[in-house]
């Protein structure tokens, strides 16, 4: 089996299958989990086909639905663009295959994020107005003519758009043979053992020695914006309310939610070299000397249970940058392999792009 206790959107996942190799993903993200479920799950054409025009078929005029819990709506939609989605997310509910509605849900989220007033330039969301780069600026016209469009859209000719490119797309996944199996295997990377499924219940459970491959990227110190972009999607689907929010950026690591508390019990993240650096920042700037060390520490719970699930002779292949804190570098890679030689990995081959 290989491993991506990071698996974002599932590409390992899915290049595992091509491959045909099994696989197992985590992630603390429930849109990204929701993602890499769908990618990994083919549907036949004729049976997607079918189910895609019976669900067009069926999108109300008016929602019966009350509105969804998406933090700032007003701000983010038009009125009538919030009616229309409404609309459209009740025929999606009313399907009753849960792999076609988990594939509906799907590109409901992505015609939600290209309704919206989000700029589509940026992955972290940012609101587009008119008039809101000076003349003469290159994106002033741009911009301007997006918002009109935004104003008299049709919401349901988008969400066609989004639904048919997405089932070309499958099609080509499901004329392919048998595929290996794909298993969203939980939420957190440093808890492997627990077995969480995708609502937190359940699910498969990692073994020792049940992996013979880890393959993953995983993210950086103070870096962590991955739930505030995709807020939107997460309240239109219902996987995450706006009083959860908090708590799910809670669950990242990397994350820069910190209390004043959290940043007074931080000590040291037991990397002797990055704790020299990291008590030069807490002298000017506590609160990011702990979002960097308490990094490390939960990485080190990550790599320690990848070790743990590793079969003896089986590989770690990780993917990671340096980056600065403070305007101070900060050497990831090098603390991530120091960690993972305490832990008792084995260095076999580094490979650097300068």
């Amino acid at each position: 089996m290989i491993l991506d206790p990071f698996c974002g959107s599932g590409t390992v996942l899915l290049a595992s299958q091509l491959a045909g190799r099994a696989s197992a993903g985590v992630d603390s993200n429930p849109l990204a989990r929701l993602v890499a479920r769908v990618k990994t799950t083919p549907i036949s054409e004729r049976h997607l086909c079918r189910a895609a025009q019976r669900l067009l078929d069926r999108i109300p005029d008016s929602p019966r639905d009350g509105t969804p819990d998406v933090v700032n709506l007003g701000k983010w939609f038009y009125p009538h663009i919030v009616l229309q989605l409404r609309c459209i997310l009740e025929a999606i509910r009313s399907t009753r295959n849960p792999i076609a509605r988990d594939f509906f849900l799907v590109s409901f989220s992505k015609c939600v994020r290209k309704v919206s007033l989000a700029d589509p330039r940026l992955a972290v969301p940012v609101r587009l107005q008119f008039d809101q780069y000076p003349k003469g600026h290159p994106l002033r016209e741009k911009t301007n003519q997006h918002v009109r469009r935004l104003r008299r859209l049709n919401v349901r000719k988008v969400f066609d758009e989004v639904l048919r490119s997405n089932c070309r797309r499958m099609n080509v996944l499901s004329k392919g043979s048998r595929l290996p199996p794909a298993t969203i295997a939980g939420c957190d990377a440093r808890r492997l053992s627990h077995g969480l499924g995708d609502n937190g219940t359940g699910g498969a459970t990692l073994e020792r020695d049940s992996v013979r491959l880890v393959i993953t990227s995983p993210p950086y110190p103070g870096a962590q914006k991955y739930v505030r972009s995709v807020s939107l999607s997460l309240g239109w689907l219902g996987l995450c309310g706006t009083d959860e929010l908090a708590d799910l950026k809670r669950l990242a690591i990397g994350r820069e939610e910190y209390s004043k508390a959290d940043c007074e019990r931080f000590s040291c993240s037991g990397v002797s070299s990055a704790d020299r650096i990291l008590a030069e920042i807490r002298k000017t700037n506590p609160w990011r000397a702990s979002v960097a060390g308490t990094y490390l520490l939960e990485m080190r719970d990550a790599l320690s249970e990848m070790y743990r699930v590793l079969v003896p002779g089986g590989y770690l292949v990780l993917i990671a940058a340096n980056n600065k804190v403070c305007g101070r570098e900060f050497r990831t890679q090098d603390y991530l392999r120091r960690i993972a030689d305490d832990l008792g990995f084995d260095l076999v081959l580094r490979l650097v792009d300068i």
